[in-house]
């Protein structure tokens, strides 16, 4: 009982360094998978960058909505008399939306601001172009499809209206499920890791700032 109350207690104070208010987000990131290592064959690897809107509706939650894209590319082995390296490679387009729950761990009085750690669970549409051409560049097919990404990150507070964040996730994202058969064997092109840097521009302030 005692512990609850303490909680109790506790939750308004944290509540107050919660909520940071409405914002521009925009981020660099590289997926990976890990199918590979070790062997002629590449990893896949997509580079994307996005940016968004985000509002907090309520302390230690917000939503971030926006667009992004980026390119991919397979490196599928040698071939040819010249030992040309194989790629495949494509771009994709996408929209997402995003809910983000954050838990302030640290306060600086001199800015107002807090540092987070942040879980953002993410739902995207991508629309892909892939080259099937790997050495003259032609020959494209686009396929469309849904991404869940889940990631834990870091926020750091600089200066009054700007923050840097870093994180961690996983993601769905594989750009060709139906598979690539190379050498009678279907290539893995998933790339579950995902690794990112991202900054935040606070152009409405919460409550607590205000």
């Amino acid at each position: 009982m005692k512990k609850i109350l303490v909680l109790l207690l506790l939750l308004p104070v944290v509540a107050s360094y919660a909520q940071e208010g409405q914002k521009i987000n925009a981020g660099f990131k590289y997926l990976f998978g890990w199918h590979y290592t070790l062997s002629q064959i590449g990893n896949p690897g997509v580079i994307a960058a996005d940016i968004g809107y985000e509002f907090d509706f309520v302390p230690f939650f917000g939503v971030n909505a926006g667009f992004g894209g980026g390119g991919f590319t397979q490196r599928v082995g040698l071939g040819g008399l010249r030992g040309d390296n194989l790629v495949y490679k494509g771009s994709f387009f996408s929209l997402h939306i995003a809910p983000k729950f954050y838990l302030p761990i640290k306060y600086e009085e001199k800015i107002d601001r807090s540092h987070y750690i942040f879980i953002e669970n993410k739902f995207a549409y991508n629309r892909l172009n892939w080259n099937f051409d790997r050495l003259a560049n032609k020959g494209q097919s686009i396929h469309h499809e849904f991404e869940y990404v889940i990631k834990a990150g870091y926020q750091y507070p600089v200066g009054r209206s700007f923050s840097i964040a870093a994180w961690l996730g996983y993601s769905t994202l594989d750009y060709y499920k139906s598979g690539i058969v190379e050498s009678d064997k279907k290539l893995k092109t998933s790339t579950p890791i995902e690794i990112g840097i991202g900054f935040s521009y606070i152009f409405k302030y919460g409550k607590k700032n205000i």
